[in-house]
Formats: structure tokens, C-alpha cells, sequence
């Protein structure tokens, strides 16, 4: 949990479609890497991705990329 709370937390619905999208980046990446899709994530890999994009969620809002406010 933050310390902000007005910051999103991994249940936030945009926190998992960001780490699905980036999930399916790297699922199609052209570079001949097995990388498997959300669903062939483990548990525990999903997790770690959804902290992550968490993460990502709250730099794109003090960078101004993104609105605060949920759409």
C-alpha cells in the first residue's frame, strides 16, 4: 500500500491492463524470445508485474502522462 492515497493500488483496473499490454509486448516480441502470454504466467509472476506496473502507473502521473482521476 502507498502512502498517498489517492495513488493506485495493484487492484486498480488500469494497473493489470498495463501489465497485460506489456505482458503481450514481450509475448510478441520479434527477437525469437519465448516469452508466454499473461495467462501462462505463474502467481507469483503476475504479482511481481502488477507491483511493477504499479509502479510505471504511478511515474506516468507525476510525469503528467496520465490523468489522476479513473476514466
Amino acid at each position: 500500500m502507498t502512502d498517498q492515497p489517492d495513488r493506485p493500488e495493484v487492484d486498480d483496473p488500469r494497473v493489470l491492463a498495463l501489465a497485460q499490454a506489456r505482458q503481450q509486448l514481450a509475448h510478441n516480441n520479434t527477437f525469437g524470445i519465448p516469452c508466454p502470454p499473461w495467462d501462462g504466467l505463474t502467481r507469483q509472476e503476475q504479482d511481481l508485474s502488477l507491483a511493477e506496473a504499479r509502479n510505471w502507473l504511478h511515474a506516468a502521473l507525476d510525469a503528467g502522462l496520465v490523468a489522476s482521476e479513473q476514466a
